[in-house]
């Protein structure tokens, strides 16, 4: 069978699968593009693939630290707190390390 036969054959079949939940110039484009996938004419070179490194913030903790870089975890924790809690309230700003305690005396 030769190509447009074929087009025209899997362009039927997936009209009366899909009926009108995709166009007809869509389903003409899908069978061409499934008849060139199938001849090996639509294949992609195998060096277009390539896994991206992920970025450190994506990468699991245990991996980070090990890394040798292990500060830039928490280099950017404070200002991720501060944007969360509002730096400008008074519960978050840093307390003393002593509280002063103030006591009456009873007469």
């Amino acid at each position: 069978m030769n190509r447009p036969s074929r087009i025209k054959q899997l362009y039927h079949e997936i009209r009366e699968s899909l009926g009108s939940e995709i166009s007809s110039k869509e389903a003409l484009q899908l069978a061409a593009h499934l008849v060139d996938v199938a001849d090996g004419r639509d294949v992609m070179p195998l060096g277009s693939f390539r896994d991206q490194r992920a970025t450190f913030e994506e990468l699991p903790v245990d991996q980070a630290i090990a890394s040798g870089e292990g500060w830039q975890v928490f280099y950017g924790e404070r200002d991720i707190v501060r944007s969360l809690f509002g730096g400008d309230e008074p519960s978050y700003r840093r307390k003393p390390p002593y509280q002063s305690i103030e006591m009456e005396l009873a007469a």
